[in-house]
This record gives C-alpha cells, structure tokens and sequence, in this order.
C-alpha cells in the first residue's frame, strides 16, 4: 500500500492505518501502523485477533513531523510488513495473521490523505 503526498495536520495527536481482515467493526487487525505524536513521539505497531489486542511494538523514531508532507509505503513480504517513509527503511512488523486474509486498509486520524494505491509486485501476494 502506498499512500502519497501526506501530510499530518500541524494539530496532530495521532493517525492510524490498519490492514483489516473485514469492514465490519471489531473484524481482526494484521497490522495496526499508530503514529502518536501526544504520547512522546512514538509508533504502536500491533495486531488485532478475536477481540483482543496482542502485545504492541514500540518505536520512538519518528521519521513524521507535524504539517510536512511525507510517502509512506507498506511491502508485504513472506515474512512482514516492511514500512519506508519517504523512501527510507522505518519500520518492520512480523505477521502474526496471514496477509491473505486482508480485505481493507483504513487511514483515519489526524492527517489529509490526498492519495493511496494498492499495487501487486512480482512475488507478491
């Protein structure tokens, strides 16, 4: 998933992405990408499954800054997620649900999304 010319409000507390197994509220989570910047500066990565959140992973670089424009990429590989931010390698996450049960990716929070793609690469799922 590539989400393109974004830019986080100069009012920012915190903007989410998930990678969602179903639209339907409390629908499991294979990747939950939460920049917070209201909480010392920091990304939640985590998972969602049967109601229950799993144990978050926590990262306090934070490649955003408040009103700047930034591309964020999402690259599933066989073994994660692979998250770059302006072309440079930020983050990874393991998964803990297959992929091939993602439905929907949904960006919601403090930010204006002018734009976002899904693309499938060669060996990609």
């Amino acid at each position: 998933y590539r989400a393109y010319d974004t830019q986080p409000s100069t009012a920012i507390s915190q903007f989410r992405v998930n990678f969602s197994c179903g639209p339907e509220k409390g629908a499991d989570i294979a990747l939950h990408f939460n920049p917070r910047f209201d909480s010392g500066d920091k990304i939640v990565l985590n998972s969602f499954q049967q109601g229950k959140w799993a144990k978050e992973e926590h990262k306090h670089d934070m490649p955003f800054h408040k009103g700047q424009h930034f591309e964020m990429v999402f690259n599933i590989t066989p073994e994660g997620y692979r998250i770059t931010v302006n072309g440079a390698p930020c983050y990874e996450f393991r998964h803990r649900i297959p992929p091939e049960r993602v439905q929907v990716v949904d960006v919601d929070g403090d930010l204006e999304l002018q734009s976002g793609c899904i693309t499938r690469s060669p060996g990609c799922l």
